[in-house]
């Protein structure tokens, strides 16, 4: 931010390249202050929707307030839950210094910062029409928590409910319990770029030929 470039500018790029123009449906899990989802909501076409996920009640509000001054709440749904295996409810553990590194694996010690109790929702739900976009990307970045999203929903995704890319963060693949990765792989998506502490995966059959 203080050279005037957003964070990640590579990843964002290749996302906001994919979907430029075009009718897409874009999962933001990890949604921060909107870093993502506001330029991919400016960047895609019309009819397009972007479903940002954020739980810290600090960034949820950085988040609306920034949709609002960017005048794309036609656009962008925001919804103030985490995702997991199943509905119910969360620790967040909050980290001294840096509200978008908020975790609900836990902080390092001498960092927590408190803690607060956010809502859990399955993922699998919000991919249900995916194949009526042109294009359908999902972004997430949720500080190693990543495998308890998407496992449950790798689980039982229908063909239609897959998206053409996933950009994940994967700097904290350590921390998973399982070879992500590997099911990610298995389920027809091939690595297209890796940088910036993440990987986006492109689906080998999907519509981005």
């Amino acid at each position: 931010w203080l050279n005037g470039e957003p964070p990640e500018a590579q990843s964002l790029k290749a996302l906001t390249d994919m979907i430029a123009g075009k009718r897409a449906l874009v999962l933001d899990i990890g949604g921060n202050c909107g870093a993502f989802a506001v330029p991919l909501a400016r960047a895609a076409g019309a009819g397009s929707r972007v479903i940002a996920f954020e739980p810290n009640p600090v960034m949820l509000g950085r988040l609306g307030e920034n949709v609002r001054r960017n005048d794309l709440g036609h656009v962008v749904r925001i919804e103030g839950c985490a995702l997991g295996a199943e509905e119910g409810e969360a620790k967040l553990m909050l980290r001294a210094g840096n509200y978008g590194q908020a975790s609900l694996r836990g902080v390092a010690a001498g960092k927590v910062d408190g803690a607060v109790c956010v809502p859990v929702r399955p993922l699998t739900p919000y991919l249900k029409g995916a194949d009526d976009y042109d294009v359908c990307v999902m972004k997430i970045d949720v500080e190693g928590f990543e495998d308890s999203v998407l496992n449950p929903w790798l689980d039982q995704a229908g063909e239609a409910d897959m998206p053409d890319a996933i950009l994940m963060e994967t700097e904290h693949a350590k921390e998973w319990d399982t070879d992500l990765i590997g099911r990610i792989t298995a389920a027809g998506y091939s690595a297209a770029f890796e940088g910036e502490g993440n990987t986006l995966f492109a689906r080998d059959a999907g519509r981005l030929n």
